[in-house]
């Protein structure tokens, strides 16, 4: 029980440098595509594959894809176990 104000600290901080990544993607991506973007939900995808050759990238891709992909698994587990309880 005391190790829970360590995890919120940890959880805490965690979330903010996503948070203020992703913010910073954003402004980034306004000054990188001043002429816009089709899709402003895919600026990330767009600013690897513009900067980096073809090899970085799809890995770059797979590792959004994986993050993706174990977040799913997560919520699906979450959702099995309140629904068998």
């Amino acid at each position: 029980v005391h190790e829970i104000s360590k995890s919120k600290l940890i959880g805490m901080s965690w979330m903010f440098l996503s948070l203020s990544a992703a913010t910073l993607v954003g402004l980034v991506g306004i000054a990188y595509f001043s002429k816009g973007l089709g899709d402003p939900a895919l600026v990330f995808v767009e600013m690897v594959r513009n900067t980096f050759p073809a090899f970085v990238v799809g890995f770059m891709l797979c590792a959004v894809i994986a993050a993706t992909i174990n977040a799913m698994s997560s919520q699906v587990l979450v959702l099995t176990s309140s629904l068998t309880e």
